[in-house]
């Protein structure tokens, strides 16, 4: 879903999830837009499949939510660029959950994905209000081998008594 878009900013696993991803997206793009600067223009397979977007899929449950986002040519970007793109994908997270879910879950995940792998992977807790960048992470990762701190998260919940 996050690779080939098909014109969509945002899936998920409910229609609540699906306006969240929406919401988170488009926000992460914008801030893209407007604190890095853009590629040379030639643009690859996996741009041409996103159509530039930045596609996110959210898993809300209970007690988590998870934000997963393919951020076109993110294999281009420097390290210390990921890193900062990681950091404001987790504020623009934590502010879409604050606006858009009640009560709001008690673990966040975020996932920036390139074409192949993740990076960073950044796990942590919800804050109500953000006093500083990066509040509340507090477990950072990135590589192809680290998708697996995603699982538990995407683990069936157990039915209620009487669902």
């Amino acid at each position: 879903m996050l690779i080939s878009s098909h014109g969509r900013s945002g899936f998920g696993n409910n229609p609540e999830a699906v306006a969240l991803a929406e919401a988170f997206s488009k926000k992460l793009k914008s801030l893209r837009e407007e604190y890095f600067t853009k590629g040379k223009g030639d643009r690859d397979l996996f741009t041409a499949l996103t159509k530039s977007e930045f596609p996110a899929y959210c898993r809300l449950s209970s007690n988590a939510c998870v934000f997963l986002v393919h951020v076109p040519e993110l294999r281009r970007f420097t390290a210390e660029a990921k890193q900062s793109l990681g950091r404001l994908a987790w504020e623009t997270a934590q502010e879409t959950v604050k606006m858009g879910v009640h009560p709001p879950p008690v673990r966040l995940v975020v996932g920036v994905k390139g074409e192949l792998s993740y990076d960073p992977i950044l796990i942590g807790k919800f804050v109500p209000a953000l006093h500083e960048m990066g509040e509340g992470i507090e477990t950072q990762d990135s590589g192809i081998l680290s998708m697996s701190r995603f699982y538990p998260f995407f683990e069936a919940e157990p039915e209620l008594p009487g669902q």
